[in-house]
C-alpha cells in the first residue's frame, strides 16, 4: 500500500477461513485474503452481468431478425435454435446438478451465436431442394469440426478448458440437430 515492506504467505488446509479472518483483523497490519471467496464473490458478479447480457442479446437478435424478415415467423424460425439450445444446457446443468460458472455461461455465449446462424442458413435454404441439401451437409460438417475442436477441449483436466469445451460442443450439437427442428415447429417444411 506504498507505506512500507510486507510479508505475504500462502495458507494451506484452512478449515475455517473465517476464524482465520478474524484472527488476521486483530494483529496491526495484518490481513487475511482468500482468494477462493473473492473469486466466488466476482465470478457472482459477473455470472449475473453475463446472464442480462445473454437475455439483451437474445431481443437484439431477435429484433434484427425482424428487420431482417419484415415478419415473425421467419424471424421466430432462424432465432429459435439458438433460445432453445440456451433453455435445454440451462435445464440439463439443474437437472444433473452441475456447477455451472462463467465459463459456462462463455461457452453458452457462443452456441447461441453459431446457433442462430445455423437457424439462418437453414431458413433461408428451406423450399429448395438443392440448396437444403447442400446447406444441411455444410451445416453437418462444420458442426462436426466445432464439436471435435471444442470437445478435445472439453476432454481436457483444466477447469477453464474443460467449461468452454463441454459447453460448447454439446451446445452445437444441440444446435446443429434443432436447426431444421425449427422449421417444423414454425411452420415451414424444408425439402430435402
Amino acid at each position: 500500500d506504498g507505506e512500507g515492506s510486507a510479508i505475504v504467505t500462502q495458507l494451506q488446509g484452512i478449515r475455517d477461513p473465517r476464524a482465520v479472518a478474524d484472527a488476521a483483523a486483530r494483529i496491526p497490519g495484518a490481513r487475511f485474503f482468500d482468494q477462493k471467496e473473492f473469486f466466488r464473490r466476482v465470478y457472482s458478479e459477473y455470472r449475473s452481468r453475463i446472464v442480462l447480457v445473454v437475455i439483451s442479446g437474445c431481443f437484439t437478435v431477435f429484433a434484427l431478425l425482424l428487420l431482417r424478415y419484415r415478419a415473425w415467423r421467419p424471424a421466430l424460425a432462424a432465432a429459435l435454435p439458438s433460445m432453445l439450445v440456451g433453455c435445454l444446457l440451462t435445464a440439463f446443468a439443474a437437472a444433473t446438478g452441475m456447477p455451472t460458472h462463467i465459463l459456462h455461461l462463455i461457452g453458452l455465449i457462443l452456441v447461441m451465436g453459431m446457433g442462430v446462424d445455423y437457424g439462418i442458413f437453414v431458413w433461408d435454404s428451406a423450399g429448395h431442394p438443392e440448396e437444403t441439401r447442400a446447406t444441411l451437409h455444410s451445416l453437418l460438417l462444420s458442426a462436426l469440426t466445432t464439436i471435435f475442436v471444442f470437445g478435445a477441449m472439453g476432454l481436457s483436466s483444466h477447469p477453464v478448458l474443460h467449461a468452454i469445451g463441454r459447453t460448447t460442443a454439446l451446445g452445437i450439437a444441440l444446435a446443429f440437430v434443432l436447426a431444421p427442428t425449427s422449421l417444423v415447429l414454425v411452420g415451414r417444411r424444408p425439402v430435402a
